[in-house]
């Protein structure tokens, strides 16, 4: 039963999620958790059972190799079925899934092509369990359909044709601390190299997925073959629903990674005689509606401003095509370490407020930064001034909703942050979505 009900939230494009009106990326805390408690059961049975064996006297005859050359003919204590290859067989396949299911999560974020192919240990484990528990067809059939309807549904997107329009790499220098001549001189004699500069590759592309994005926070899975032909990783759409194109940013995590030989892949792009070639998926994610509250903040940190960029700039379409709304205000809060992040983001985030129904505030904060004196004053990028250090959001949400108004905060960034947002939107009694997700 548990493998049948972990197999429901596994589907990307399942029609259980969407009736429930979630999707999988804030549902995939459930498909872990039923994974670990499969995991758990199956742990126990597999320890009961070695101990009736033990009890038994044959304990040796569930290995494996025991099982092809000695089992069938000559089993321990002459009273074991000879025909029974059931349990043998789970033995086989119990192990190495215990393995391939049972990474730890820091080992599934930094191998995760290693954690995505070894998944598909179920194509064997299922089946063997079928095998095992002849009964169990109805338990697990449902979710073994979805997750094939999906997977076909995933291949079929894949063979969409898209279209790289553009490809830029973008660079931007570390942050820069503004401190008297003393403690410059000071920092300078204790830093030992320059902090490494922020890079980030904006891939603009066309293809027939953008007329089923419907929502901003949406992502897509995507991948390069001139990368890699069977790495596929998951990104936030920084492009609008509204948007004719799709546009993804990538934060460059190292030269060995793939952000990073994306990046290098970006700056040879101009020299590649057929372009660049790109596979998509998706897009996946569920529908969000910023008309549907008075107040609206979004927080970023960081590379987390690509759902937020999708948002602000669909919020802004919608106000001015639509009639009516409810949004009375819409405000922007965005962390970086450095100052140059933000004009990244200028020309996604270059709107026009003329004739909307509601005010846009977008305010800056560089946590990397700092000003000695009232005369370094906040530095100024091409969206506005930016303020040095980090924001107080319980003071920022506390002024967004003076009058108890219904004040709706998104966050997406690094997980301190997140939490820190949500309580302070706790207190201030907003309501709070995280649009972060860890896979």
């Amino acid at each position: 039963m548990l493998l049948g009900l972990l197999l429901l939230p596994a589907s990307k494009s399942s029609p259980v999620l969407r009736a429930a009106g979630s999707s999988w990326e804030s549902a995939v805390w459930i498909h872990i958790m039923l994974g670990v408690l499969f995991l758990t059961a199956t742990c126990g049975h597999v320890v009961l059972f070695l101990a009736r064996f033990a009890e038994m006297g044959y304990l040796s005859d569930i290995l494996p190799f025991n099982a092809a050359f000695f089992y069938p003919q000559n089993p321990v204590g002459g009273k074991t079925p000879s025909n029974n290859w059931t349990v043998p067989m789970m033995s086989a396949v119990f192990w190495p899934s215990l393995v391939c299911f049972g990474i730890f999560p820091w080992f599934r974020r930094r191998n995760y092509e290693l954690f995505r192919y070894s998944h598909y240990m179920s194509v064997i484990l299922v089946p063997a369990i079928l095998w095992h528990a002849t009964n169990a067809w109805y338990f697990v059939l449902p979710g073994v359909l979805l997750w094939t309807v999906d997977r076909v549904v995933r291949l079929c997107g894949a063979c969409e044709g898209v279209q790289v329009q553009e490809m830029e790499p973008l660079e931007a220098a570390a942050a820069t601390t503004i401190t008297t001549t003393e403690e410059a001189q000071e920092t300078k004699k204790k830093q030992k190299k320059p902090a490494p500069a922020e890079r980030v590759t904006n891939v603009a592309f066309a293809w027939p997925g953008q007329a089923r994005t419907h929502s901003p926070s949406m992502f897509v899975v995507v991948n390069f073959p001139q990368i890699s032909l069977n790495e596929w990783h998951p990104f936030s759409l920084s492009s609008s629903p509204l948007d004719s194109t799709a546009t993804i940013h990538v934060k460059d995590m190292g030269e060995e990674s793939f952000s990073g030989r994306l990046h290098k892949l970006a700056l040879a792009a101009s020299n590649l005689p057929h372009g660049v070639v790109m596979n998509v998926q998706g897009p996946y994610g569920s529908r969000v509606n910023l008309h549907e509250s008075q107040e609206v903040v979004l927080v970023a940190g960081g590379i987390g401003i690509t759902p937020m960029v999708s948002a602000l700039r669909c919020a802004v379409q919608q106000g001015l095509r639509a009639k009516q709304s409810k949004l009375r205000r819409l405000r922007l809060v965005w962390v970086a370490r450095s100052p140059g992040v933000f004009d990244m983001f200028a020309k996604e985030l270059s709107i026009q407020a003329a004739g909307l129904p509601f005010p846009v505030e977008i305010s800056l904060f560089c946590s990397a930064c700092s000003f000695s004196s009232p005369e370094d004053g906040p530095g100024a990028g091409i969206l506005g001034p930016i303020t040095a250090g980090r924001p107080n959001f319980q003071q920022i949400f506390e002024k967004e909703n003076p009058g108890g108004a219904q004040l709706l905060v998104l966050a997406c960034g690094p997980a301190a942050m997140v939490a820190e947002c949500e309580k302070a939107a706790r207190s201030a009694s907003a309501d709070f979505e995280d649009w972060s997700f860890v896979l």
